[in-house]
C-alpha cells in the first residue's frame, strides 16, 4: 500500500505502541492526525515531522473532547483512509478489591470512548478505507489481576465483529491487533483497585518487544488488509495453547497470581 497523501486518524498517539506508529506511518508520507491527552508529548512528535503530523488533542473518554476533536479534522480533510484506535488504559488489581468506579473508568477509555469515536467517525470513511483496534493479548485469554482490563478488551471483540459485517457491503475493512508484551509504559500508567497509578514496569514489559519494532509488524499487517494481526514473544502461544490445550494454559496463568503484590 502506498501511504503517501493518505489521511491516518491515530489516538492514544503520545506514547508507547500509537506513537510508534505515527511515526513509522509518517516516515511513508502519510499525513497523521495525532490525538491523546498529553499535549506537549503530541507537539513533540510534530516537531520530528512537521510537515506530515497534525496534532489535536483529545481525551477519548470525554464527549466534549470527542466531539471538538472530529470538527478539527473535519477542518484537515472531509475522508479518513485509516483510523487507528490505540488508546486504552490498563489494570493492575485484583477483582475483589478493585471499586466500581475503576471498573467504570477503564471502560470509559476502552470501549465506551473508543467505540463512540469509532462510530462518529464512520461518515469520513469511504471505500477501501480501514479501522484498526489496537487491542491486547487479554482480549484473547484472560489473565489474574487484569480482569476488568480483559473483559473491555473482550468486548470490543465482539463489537467489531458485528461491525465488520455490518460494513463489509461498504468494503471499509477492520483489523483487530493483539499486541502481548510490548515495552511501553502501559504497566507504569495502569490503574489499581482505588484508581491510582500503579506505578510499577512489569519485568515482562521491560524485557518485551520494542514499540518500533511491534509498529513495524502492525503496519506491515495494514499494508497487507489483514483482518488480525498478532504481535509479541513466546506470550503468544498462550492463544493457541487456549484452544488446543486449555489446562495447561490454565495452570501456566495460575501461577502468576501467586506471585502478584498488590
Amino acid at each position: 500500500m502506498n501511504y503517501r497523501g493518505k489521511w491516518i486518524w491515530i489516538s492514544g498517539a503520545s506514547s508507547g505502541i500509537g506513537e510508534a506508529l505515527a511515526k513509522n506511518l509518517a516516515l511513508k508520507g502519510g499525513n497523521i492526525i495525532i490525538s491523546a491527552r498529553n499535549t506537549s508529548k503530541l507537539e513533540a512528535i510534530q516537531k520530528e515531522y512537521p510537515t506530515t503530523i497534525f496534532v489535536i488533542p483529545m481525551d477519548v473518554a470525554a464527549e466534549t473532547d470527542r466531539n471538538k476533536a472530529l470538527d478539527q479534522v473535519k477542518a484537515l480533510t472531509d475522508s479518513i483512509d485509516i483510523i487507528i484506535h490505540s488508546a486504552g488504559v490498563s489494570q493492575r488489581s485484583s477483582a475483589t478489591k478493585t471499586e466500581l468506579s475503576v471498573l467504570k473508568s477503564l471502560f470509559e477509555v476502552n470501549f465506551f470512548g473508543l467505540v463512540e469515536l469509532n462510530r462518529m467517525v464512520l461518515p469520513l470513511l469511504k471505500s477501501g478505507s480501514q479501522i484498526v483496534v489496537i487491542n491486547s493479548l487479554v482480549g484473547k485469554f484472560a489473565t489474574p489481576f487484569r480482569t476488568a482490563y480483559s473483559a473491555s478488551k473482550h468486548a470490543l471483540d465482539g463489537y467489531f465483529e458485528g461491525l465488520a459485517y455490518e460494513l463489509a457491503a461498504n468494503k471499509i475493512e477492520i483489523c483487530m491487533v493483539y499486541p502481548g508484551y510490548i515495552k511501553t509504559d502501559i504497566s507504569l500508567n495502569a490503574l489499581t483497585a482505588e484508581g491510582s497509578k500503579y506505578g510499577k514496569m512489569d519485568e515482562t514489559q521491560a524485557n518485551g518487544m520494542s514499540a518500533k519494532r511491534c509498529a513495524e509488524l502492525i503496519v506491515n499487517g495494514i499494508t497487507k488488509r489483514k483482518r488480525e494481526v498478532i504481535v509479541g514473544g513466546p506470550e503468544i502461544l498462550g492463544i493457541y495453547l487456549k484452544r488446543f490445550f486449555p489446562r495447561l494454559l490454565k495452570k501456566i496463568i495460575a501461577k502468576r497470581a501467586i506471585t502478584f503484590d498488590e
